[in-house]
């Protein structure tokens, strides 16, 4: 972010939280969309509920990048008295990723102790996730149903084709030109903003019940 703004400090950050930066950013509704899947879980008795999200870190790996998702997930399942740390996945954004932390979990539980419905934070995971159940004669959605989050091009033809988040780039891009702008037009005093633009929640058939 510094490199950037020593080459243009009239920058407005799209996809990524810089308002503690004191810079204007277009960024994704985190929290909506993950306690709108778990209330859609918990209103079909699916109580069972775990997640498969990403543990990325910064490319010198020298930090960790925080998942609100995961914040999110942990919070609203320990308010319902459901939170099992052991339901948790962390991994890798890859489908490899997805796939082992699966394969791994269903060689050391049984299938009453896996969970009946999983949360995904990437479609890349969740076509690592699918392969895992469906290798291990796991059906979804039957006995887990996935929703997974971004909805990219790849989730409708995924088999079955993945229920997930849609989160609105094009949108965001537009406020994002829009932002910057206001900035560069500069009418009136400036002062760094987030701009939160909302998701969808998109079902197909791995998460009918």
């Amino acid at each position: 972010i510094d490199d950037i703004i020593k080459l243009n400090a009239s920058t407005v950050f799209v996809g990524q939280d810089t308002l503690a930066n004191n810079l204007t950013c277009v960024v994704t509704d985190m929290v909506t969309p993950v306690e709108r899947v778990l209330n859609f879980f918990l209103e079909h008795r699916l109580e069972r509920i775990g997640i498969v999200t990403g543990n990325g870190r910064t490319n010198d790996n020298h930090e960790k990048i925080y998942d609100e998702r995961l914040k999110t997930f942990r919070d609203f399942m320990r308010s319902k008295k459901l939170y099992t740390p052991k339901n948790v996945f962390l991994g890798s954004i890859s489908p490899q990723s997805g796939y082992e932390l699966i394969s791994e979990a269903l060689a050391s539980r049984s299938a009453d102790d896996f969970p009946n419905a999983i949360f995904v934070s990437s479609d890349t995971m969740a076509v690592g996730v699918l392969r895992a159940l469906s290798e291990n004669h796991i059906r979804v959605p039957q006995d887990v149903s996935i929703i997974s989050f971004n909805d990219s091009a790849n989730a409708r033809f995924t088999m079955p084709a993945l229920s997930s988040i849609r989160v609105h780039t094009k949108q965001m891009g537009a406020r994002g030109v829009l932002a910057l702008r206001e900035l560069l037009e500069n009418k009136v005093e400036y002062a760094p903003e987030k701009i939160v633009v909302g998701t969808k929640l998109v079902l197909r058939e791995s998460s009918k019940v």
